[in-house]
């Protein structure tokens, strides 16, 4: 049996916290045991989740480094004592892999060295700042593999990814086709019964979403046709309050109605069922989870160039591409999809076969599960000596 502990810096029910939920589910089965570490604010929904798939799950006092000042100075008051807490939970865990998400995770890369355990790093972000990049060479060393949700988030930490002595893995974010099905889905009732053809992005509302532009896009739609309606689907965290407000404050100037909020939903499937199209209107990606739910669902899908989305959103068969923050060019292909049923018809079925055969949730538990295998047999030193499988595994689990 493999133990992995999944470290999460943030506590809300995001892409990071969805894939940690299905892929631990499903290792169960392949005798890999996840138990989830969360940070204690924020993580209740994302608790609900992994209790339901049956996944062990721990809270802890973690601060994480962000621009809110509170956090920002408990993080740096704290790091000893919540370090010392993470590190007393790997042991006592018994993990023998610690599964880190984002190079802000300082804290968790850390507690793993200490307590002699092989550190994984989950690299989501495909820009980086002076800043990033001091924190990814910082932390580069310290790490034994890592797993790039993309190609594009490979290229942009080549510190990490040029690594000769590291395992390392390139994972798209998965999605369930076989719940994300169109032909078993009802649609959902209160976006079906909306006027018009449906128009939906999907996301947690922050500005690397690029909601502007989706508001902008919808807007110059409507300045010449009234027969669609756009649907933003995704909650809003304290700290995105002033972008929210700024965002709904331009839907209201320009779309009168045309457009509507509608938070999270418990029932994805059956809000992609009740949409047209699919807009992807983000400034920063990596693998965006609801682009590839959405192909699941056969939808046509216009995106902006973010992320690995043109590896797998194929121009003019399943979607259309556009330069990130292009609203004439969004407006432009959702029109021409508004206008032909019979192609939104074509590409969704397209993407949905794209997204079966490459996207699926056993594709992304299969790398896992070979991931963390080539970890535990990797030769590189764990604790200042030389550690095959069996001896990582001996190490965890004193008697």
């Amino acid at each position: 049996m493999i133990r992995v502990a999944n470290v999460q810096a943030l506590g809300y029910f995001g892409g990071p916290q969805h894939r940690a939920v299905q892929v631990a589910e499903r290792l169960f089965e392949h005798d890999i045991h996840t138990t989830v570490i969360l940070p204690r604010e924020g993580s209740d929904e994302t608790v609900e989740r992994l209790v339901a798939a049956g996944v062990p799950v721990l809270r802890l006092p973690m601060h994480r480094l962000t621009r809110q000042k509170s956090h920002l100075a408990g993080f740096a008051l704290m790091f000893g004592p919540e370090l010392a807490l993470l590190v007393a939970a790997l042991l006592r865990e018994r993990a023998d892999i610690v599964h880190c998400n984002g190079a802000w995770q300082v804290k968790s890369v850390l507690a793993g060295r200490l307590a002699g355990k092989r550190v994984a790093l989950h690299v989501n972000d495909t820009f980086t700042t002076p800043a990033m990049s001091l924190l990814y060479r910082m932390v580069a060393p310290l790490c034994d593999g890592y797993i790039f949700s993309g190609e594009r988030a490979k290229a942009a930490h080549p510190a990490a990814a040029g690594r000769a002595d590291a395992v390392i893995e390139t994972i798209p974010a998965p999605v369930d086709t076989a719940r994300f099905d169109p032909s078993i889905t009802e649609p959902d009732a209160g976006l079906a019964a909306a006027p018009g053809q449906h128009v939906i992005t999907v996301g947690m509302v922050n500005p690397a979403k690029g909601l502007e532009h989706f508001v902008a896009l919808a807007a110059a739609i409507r300045r010449v046709r009234s027969d669609a309606t756009f649907h933003v689907i995704g909650g809003q965290l304290d700290s995105q309050r002033q972008y929210f407000a700024d965002v709904k404050r331009q839907a209201g100037d320009l779309l009168s109605g045309a457009l509507t909020f509608r938070g999270p939903s418990t029932d994805m499937p059956a809000v992609y069922r009740a949409a047209d199209i699919y807009v992807c209107s983000s400034v920063a990606e990596a693998s965006p989870m609801a682009v590839w739910e959405a192909m699941s669902m056969a939808l046509p899908i216009v995106s902006t160039d973010v992320g690995d989305v043109a590896r797998y959103v194929e121009e003019g068969r399943s979607g259309f591409i556009v330069p990130v923050g292009d609203v004439s060019a969004l407006a432009d292909r959702v029109t021409r999809l508004l206008d032909d049923p019979e192609r939104r018809r074509a590409m969704g079925e397209h993407a949905r076969r794209t997204a079966v055969e490459r996207l699926d949730l056993s594709r992304c538990v299969a790398l896992h599960r070979s991931f963390y295998h080539a970890l535990l047999e990797s030769r590189r030193p764990v604790g200042g000596r030389t550690a095959g499988r069996n001896r990582a595994a001996d190490a965890v689990r004193p008697a």
